[in-house]
């Protein structure tokens, strides 16, 4: 019986925490595409209200923001030395590290 309650709980809590975490998701997203609408010379200055906040960026296409991701990771490159012992799905240049937990539960 409380193995039935613990699948059927998991899924909601997965659901709660997924809507507690939506606000940083969001915020990580703006702040992307604002260093990005940056970096592109598309803003000059920071919005002054909430639509132009929303709207800041609204131009950019995924091209450019490849365009951008190979650059810094060129300038990366030179600070930062890669690891090759890292256990690793996304090796860009030892920053990222991602292990996966077998048998992991809620």
């Amino acid at each position: 019986m409380a193995n039935a309650a613990n699948y059927y709980w998991c899924a909601m809590k997965a659901i709660l925490h997924s809507k507690k975490e939506e606000l940083g998701f969001f915020g990580a997203y703006l702040e992307d595409r604002i260093s990005y609408a940056f970096e592109l010379n598309l803003a000059s200055n920071l919005p002054t209200s909430i639509d132009e906040l929303l709207e800041i960026g609204e131009n950019i296409e995924l091209k450019d923001i490849e365009k951008l991701l190979k650059k810094r990771a060129k300038e990366w490159k030179k600070w930062i030395k890669p690891q090759r012992n890292l256990k690793s799905s996304l090796y860009l240049t030892g920053i990222v590290q991602i292990k996966t937990v077998k048998g992991s539960r809620c």
